[in-house]
């Protein structure tokens, strides 16, 4: 029996769903109507959100003939009596669409509509992701704070004070002290809610820890094959709870100064300082803005409480600048460089990332990127040059420690390796990520991801002056940075090639086969 038993701290109006048995209603169905042909799988996916839904539908899409969407528009409200729109034709208009693949969608606010989706799509299953309480709730405070510092939104606290938001109607309230108590009692009350489904539709309904189902092979095929995936592929889905940390966190941890290079980018500089004040508020920053009005020293004053050294050169000096910059003005002998688009979040690990780097003799160690949708990104890649054709092939870690040759943005590195590998400051901005890593490539240096340690990221809505001056010189860069290396063609990880025939010279015979490079020095 399905059975929908609301927490006491919901308002009553919330009661959405009724005692009903479906076995009966089920049986029924079955004896009176005759047998239709077989139709393709539909997927309905659940989970309380900031549980690895985004994960879970890029595993699905890497699949063959499986076209599942995340959160689409128009966003659903929680409560299905407050709806307007039909749930059951906006699946059905979807696998008619795409007939022949699985489809289906992706959604916390979908949980209360499973009942009836799975009455009406008998070839529907619902999966469940489930991940800690702790950590979900953590990860929604977390989100909350990406927002702009003078926008407060709440989606799930009984009489909050918040700005109206998009996503207000997808979630219910509750009666609690603070955010952080109402988003715990969401996900006592979500799950509550999932038991009972499982409990009504045991063969349609099943649950799956997101640890299990994104990170384990055997569980990851199990999970693909009970939603109707034929010959599932594995796809590794990193993420800081299942990636385990080394033991950096000791006594005597090497002291360290953040280098942040901004421009034009005051709310994402504000958002990082605040993640600095709340997580490692000892620890000093060296700020270079080189803004057409610099904003720095007025949030240095704001943030008076942390050790805060602000550089303005100028404006436009650039980002190869800047950095380079910054990295003079540091007075400790370690040094963490952020973007002003990052943010410190539970999973940044800076500790292990210097442990790593002293303790295995690494010039530069990198971590990842924790994105606003949850995923996790990086730009390791492993460098192969012949002749004058440069490719920076991906290599995605495979161990919490991963040699590579290329990594994000987010690193730590000694001061000294800094001034020794500088920034090309002719190279003001967009190229000099690989113009640097690729330098210290040559110069023999060694570099390391520490896949554990994440920062946060958020991308900002830019201005069309912004976008201009950004991306608006990037062929004089890209002829600057393939001048420097004396390259014809540079292929990039995500595919992108840069071509520059001036220095295009005949390709010596090689020993090896194309796709198997062997790892040179310029």
């Amino acid at each position: 029996m399905f059975v929908s038993r609301i927490l006491p701290t919901v308002r009553s109006a919330r009661q959405v769903i009724p005692d009903i048995d479906r076995s009966e209603n089920l049986q029924a169905a079955s004896d009176s109507q005759p047998a239709v042909p077989e139709q393709s799988p539909i997927i309905i996916g659940l989970g309380t959100g900031r549980c690895g839904t985004h994960s879970l539908v890029d595993l699905l899409n890497a699949q063959h003939q499986v076209r599942v969407t995340h959160e689409p528009r128009p966003i659903l409200n929680w409560n299905p009596q407050a709806e307007t729109h039909d749930v059951v034709a906006r699946f059905q208009r979807r696998s008619k669409r795409h007939a022949g693949s699985i489809t289906g969608e992706v959604a916390q606010y979908l949980l209360l509509y499973v009942p009836r989706l799975l009455d009406e799509l008998p070839q529907a299953k619902a999966v469940v992701l489930k991940r800690p309480r702790e950590q979900v709730a953590r990860s929604y405070m977390r989100w909350i704070e990406k927002a702009y510092r003078d926008k407060r939104v709440d989606h799930w606290l009984e009489g909050a004070t918040a700005q109206p938001h998009l996503w207000d109607s997808a979630y219910p309230r509750f009666e609690a002290a603070d955010t952080f108590e109402a988003i715990c009692k969401y996900w006592d009350w979500y799950y509550e809610h999932v038991e009972a489904l499982v409990d009504a539709y045991p063969h349609r309904v099943r649950v799956w820890s997101t640890e299990s189902a994104l990170n384990d092979p055997q569980i990851q095929q199990q999970v693909l094959e009970w939603l109707g995936v034929r010959e599932p592929q594995w796809r590794r889905v990193w993420s800081s709870a299942t990636t385990p940390k080394i033991d950096a966190h000791v006594n005597g941890s090497p002291s360290y100064t953040f280098c942040i290079k901004t421009f034009e980018r005051e709310p994402a500089l504000w958002r990082c300082l605040t993640s600095i004040r709340r997580y490692v508020p000892h620890v000093p920053v060296v700020i270079c803005d080189d803004s057409a009005r610099p904003y720095a020293p007025r949030l240095a004053h704001e943030f008076s409480d942390l050790s805060i050294k602000v550089l303005t050169p100028g404006f436009d000096v650039g980002l190869s600048r800047g950095r380079n910059l910054a990295v003079e003005a540091v007075d400790t002998e370690f040094i963490c460089q952020l973007d002003d688009d990052n943010f410190i979040v539970d999973e940044t690990d800076i500790d292990g990332m210097l442990r790593v780097l002293v303790e295995n003799g690494y010039d530069i160690v990198t971590g990842r990127f924790l994105e606003s949708d949850g995923s996790i990104k990086g730009w390791e890649a492993r460098f192969h040059i012949i002749d004058t054709v440069f490719y920076a092939q991906p290599s995605p870690p495979e161990k919490p420690i991963w040699p590579t040759n290329m990594g994000m943005n987010f690193l730590v590195a000694r001061k000294s390796t800094l001034k020794q590998y500088p920034y090309c400051e002719q190279i003001k901005i967009g190229r000099e990520h690989v113009d640097f890593y690729l330098s210290v490539f040559r110069a023999g240096g060694r570099v390391a991801c520490y896949a554990p340690s994440l920062v946060g990221h958020c991308h900002m809505r830019l201005g069309r002056q912004y976008v201009s001056m950004r991306h608006g010189r990037d062929s004089d860069f890209d002829e600057i940075f393939m001048d420097r290396h004396g390259l014809s063609h540079a292929i990039m990880p995500l595919g992108h090639v840069i071509c520059h025939m001036k220095n295009f010279k005949p390709l010596r015979p090689q020993n090896v086969a194309p796709s198997t490079f062997q790892q040179t020095k310029a």
